[in-house]
C-alpha cells in the first residue's frame, strides 16, 4: 500500500467573524479547518488509527515536489456508474469496488507517478453517495468522532447548557448524554436562500415543533435559527399555542445573562456558532428538524449514534425497505425497524432504540402510536430515505 498523505489546508485564518463575513460568497466554505475543528485532535486521532498517513501543514511544504502543484480533482461517484433507484439514487450501488477502480484511475490518468514523483488528488465533497450499510456499526458510530470543534466552541456550548439548566432549573448532568424531560431542541430553517429555493416554510416548521413540544409535555423549546426576525414571530406562537405557555430560549439570550462569555459569542463566526448550537442540540431530550436541511440531519445523525450503547444501530438487511409496508396509518406511526416510520403526523426519521410501546402523551422518545422517537425530521418519508443511508454521523 502506498504512503498516503493529507493536507488540512490553513488558507488565511480570519481573524474575526466579520472578517469572515466580509469574504465573497463562493469562497465562504473554504475556511482553515482550525477555524471551526480541534485539528490536533484530528491529526493525533487519525495518526494513532492509520499510521501510514503523512499530515502536510501548508501546501507551501509541497515546494520540493513540483509533480504536486497542480492537483487532479476527482468526483468519488464518477468511478462506478451504478447507483440505486430512487430514493437512493446519489449513493453508490457497489463500493466495495470503489478502491480498485480508484487504483485503475489513478494509474490511467497519472501512469508516471512514483515515491520520487508524486501526485496530489483533491476529493470533491461526496455528501450522500458513500451508503453506511456497507461498513460495521461500530466504524460508522466512531468515524465521524475523529473531527470535534475547538475548544473554544465547546466550552462556549458548555457554558450555554450550563445557563440553560441553571435559569430553567433543569438540573442537566453535563457527564450524561439525552436526558428525559430536558428540552426540546429545534432547528427552524426558514433563511432566504431556503425560502426562495421552496423548502418547508416557516408556518409549517413552527407548528410540526410546537404540537412535538406539548405532544411530549416539553415546555422549554432551545430554537436555533438564523433569523432573528423568524425568533420572535416562533416565540409569540408559542407563547400562544397552549394554555400553558411554551418558553423560547436561543444560545445569545442565554449568553447574555455571562457577559464575558457573550461577548466571546459575538466573536465568533456565524459558521461557528451554528456548531455551537449544534453541541447543544445534541443534549435536547428530543430534536426537531426540516427535511431539506443537511444540518437537521446531521443533529439527528449523531443522536442516533450516542444513543443507548454509542452504536448505530443498522438499517433492515433489504437496503429498499418501504416503511408503508410496515404500518400504513401515518397517524398511528410505524412498529417496525429500528429508524422510520411516522409519528404524530410528521416524518420519523430516528427511533430511541429501546424497543418502547408508548402511547398517545407517554413520555418522550418512546415508539409506538403517536410516538415522536429520539429524534425528528419533518417532510416526505419518501425522500428521507436517501439521508438516512447515506449522511454519515
Amino acid at each position: 500500500m502506498p504512503e498516503v498523505k493529507l493536507w488540512t489546508p490553513p488558507l488565511d485564518k480570519p481573524d474575526s467573524g466579520h472578517d469572515l463575513e466580509k469574504r465573497k460568497k463562493e469562497n465562504v466554505a473554504h475556511v482553515p479547518f482550525s477555524h471551526l475543528f480541534d485539528l490536533d485532535f484530528f491529526q493525533a486521532s487519525l495518526s494513532s488509527a492509520c499510521p501510514r498517513i503523512k499530515f502536510i501543514p501548508h501546501a507551501n511544504d509541497l515546494y520540493t515536489v513540483p509533480s504536486t502543484q497542480n492537483p487532479h480533482s476527482l468526483d468519488p461517484g464518477s468511478l462506478l456508474e451504478d447507483k440505486l433507484n430512487q430514493p437512493f439514487e446519489s449513493l453508490l450501488a457497489y463500493p466495495e469496488t470503489w478502491a480498485g477502480n480508484f487504483t485503475i484511475w489513478l494509474n490511467e490518468s497519472q501512469p508516471d507517478f512514483s515515491a520520487e514523483k508524486p501526485v496530489r488528488v483533491t476529493i470533491q465533497p461526496s455528501l450522500l453517495q458513500w451508503p453506511l450499510n456497507y461498513d460495521e456499526p461500530q466504524f460508522v458510530a466512531h468515524f465521524g468522532r475523529l473531527v470535534r470543534p475547538t475548544l473554544e466552541i465547546r466550552t462556549l456550548a458548555s457554558t450555554v447548557l450550563y445557563s440553560l439548566s441553571r435559569h430553567f432549573n433543569l438540573n442537566v448532568d453535563p457527564e450524561q448524554g439525552i436526558q428525559a424531560h430536558k428540552f426540546y431542541g429545534a432547528h427552524l430553517r426558514t433563511s432566504s436562500d431556503a425560502t426562495a429555493a421552496g423548502w418547508t416554510p416557516f408556518e409549517t416548521q413552527t407548528k410540526n415543533y410546537l404540537q412535538a413540544a406539548k405532544h411530549n409535555h416539553l415546555s422549554l423549546i432551545y430554537l436555533v435559527s438564523a433569523s432573528d426576525h423568524d425568533i420572535q414571530r416562533f416565540t409569540l406562537h408559542a407563547q400562544n399555542y397552549t394554555s400553558h405557555p411554551i418558553t423560547v430560549t436561543t444560545a445569545r439570550s442565554l449568553l447574555s445573562l455571562l457577559p464575558s462569555a457573550l461577548k466571546s459569542y459575538n466573536y465568533l463566526s456565524p459558521a461557528q456558532r451554528s456548531l455551537i448550537d449544534y453541541e447543544v442540540l445534541l443534549k435536547s431530550t428530543i430534536f426537531g428538524g426540516t427535511l431539506e436541511s443537511s444540518f437537521s440531519w446531521s443533529v439527528a445523525m449523531r443522536r442516533h449514534v450516542v444513543w443507548g450503547n454509542g452504536t448505530w444501530v443498522p438499517q433492515l438487511d433489504d437496503f429498499t425497505w418501504d416503511r408503508g409496508k410496515s404500518h400504513t396509518d401515518k397517524n398511528q406511526g410505524s412498529t417496525g425497524g429500528p429508524v422510520g416510520g411516522y409519528g404524530g403526523g410528521g416524518f420519523q426519521s430516528f427511533r430511541d432504540g429501546a424497543g418502547g410501546t408508548g402511547k398517545e402523551g407517554e413520555g418522550e422518545g418512546m415508539q409506538g402510536p403517536g410516538g415522536y422517537g429520539l429524534s425528528v425530521v419533518f417532510g416526505n418519508a419518501w425522500h428521507g430515505q436517501e439521508w438516512e443511508r447515506g449522511l454519515w454521523p
